[in-house]
């Protein structure tokens, strides 16, 4: 990744609203998808609407935990933009 593109994207997920929706989007969906190949033979719509639910809720509170673990490297790469002409 060039390194600009590199502080771009770090000045973009500095933000929690920001990291916390891309880190749910991002693992919610493989994760609601593969509840729903495993288990969602076994019910109906209700069923998938619950498995889904609970796949965005559980990716929600991993992004949320691994904002709190990276907030100071998001950081410290998003400052590095200073070092750079535009």
């Amino acid at each position: 990744m060039s390194e600009r593109l590199r502080v771009r994207v770090g000045r973009y997920l500095r933000e929690r609203r920001n990291f916390v929706t891309v880190g749910t989007v991002v693992s919610g969906v493989p994760f609601a998808a593969a509840e729903l190949w495993i288990a969602g033979a076994h019910g109906g719509v209700g069923w998938w609407l619950f498995l889904v639910a609970l796949a965005f809720a559980a990716s929600w509170l991993c992004a949320l935990g691994l904002w709190f673990v990276m907030e100071d490297d998001l950081k410290k790469i998003s400052e590095a933009e200073k070092g750079h002409p535009r």
